[in-house]
């Protein structure tokens, strides 16, 4: 019972410091971004993009601050070494719950480009956050149903569209780009429903990170393969903020660009298309191989997760 209440003060605590942090840092964004739409030139504009990633810099600088001081989460990684913030990354990894921006944010924090990281389009709602990001030209994505686009075909591929639009907008300008490639957070129903031939991951979709290479493959210093693995293996952000995750595990590895998957050789080349697939096929077995790895070595030193005192 007392451990439970602890939880639950702990979780609250850093829900409102977030919101908090969120409201201090994103309501300048809010102000600048009017101020770059009213702005007369590039230069002008480039200058309230400096200023604005300076306080989305900031934003992630309080949010570390929040974690170090609350959660008490043993952080299995070693900052990563040879990267350049002046430089361009495409950052892929596995997708289990909606902490993952928040680990990864922490694992690459001012050691490349301020990330963007596409968004549901209605998350462009959300208090002092939805607002923020837009400013920062996160691009935002329109889902549609199976039905939607049955009714009306073009609207098949528009998720692609935006993302190409979106990556033309940054060409000849550092930038990091995350895409995780299974489009969805990890659940058991679509594990089920995809029967992958993986033990833990969705099966990857090539499409977005082929609309990326294509347009900024050439300017992509590496691929940054990123695996995230918590202990327990399911949380959510709940869990996160009120302590149940004990350890989380980030590992990274560069990869050279593709040669077949720059200036739209894949859309073109049905053969380099197959070849990007299998490529991709062979990255999530050797993720899937790894995380299966770091899992079996928390379980031998932390035992099974105590749910007990789960609602």
């Amino acid at each position: 019972m007392v451990a439970k209440l602890i939880s639950t003060i702990r979780g609250s605590l850093a829900f409102t410091l977030y919101v908090l942090n969120s409201m201090v840092c994103g309501l300048p964004i809010h102000f600048f971004t009017i101020f770059k739409l009213l702005s007369p030139s590039r230069r002008v504009k480039h200058f309230w993009d400096r200023l604005m990633a300076e306080f989305a810099w900031f934003w992630n600088d309080v949010s570390i601050l929040i974690e170090n001081l609350l959660l008490n989460i043993e952080w299995d990684f070693t900052p990563p070494e040879g990267l350049d913030s002046k430089k361009t990354y495409l950052i892929i990894g596995n997708h289990r719950t909606w902490t993952d921006i928040l680990v990864v944010q922490r694992f690459y924090h001012r050691r490349v480009p301020l990330i963007r990281y596409f968004l549901k389009q209605e998350l462009i709602w959300v208090p002092f956050v939805g607002l923020s990001v837009w400013g920062l030209e996160f691009p935002f994505l329109k889902r549609y149903s199976p039905e939607a686009i049955q009714k009306n075909p073009a609207l098949k591929g528009k998720d692609l569209k935006t993302i190409r639009q979106f990556c033309e907008k940054f060409r000849g300008r550092p930038i990091s780009i995350i895409i995780f490639l299974e489009g969805t957070r990890f659940t058991e129903a679509k594990y089920r429903r995809q029967n992958p031939p993986y033990r833990h991951l969705l099966k990857p979709k090539p499409g977005g990170i082929a609309q990326v290479l294509a347009v900024l493959g050439s300017q992509i210093e590496a691929i940054l393969d990123t695996t995230i693995v918590y202990w327990p293996t399911k949380p959510t952000l709940w869990d996160f903020l009120s302590g149940k995750v004990r350890r989380v595990h980030v590992r990274m590895r560069k990869l050279e660009v593709p040669r077949e998957a720059i200036d739209n050789r894949m859309e073109n080349d049905l053969e380099n298309r197959q070849w990007f697939e299998e490529w991709l096929h062979r990255l999530w077995m050797e993720k899937d191989e790894l995380i299966d790895q770091l899992l079996q070595q928390d379980r031998a030193e932390l035992g099974e997760p105590d749910t007990s005192g789960d609602s």
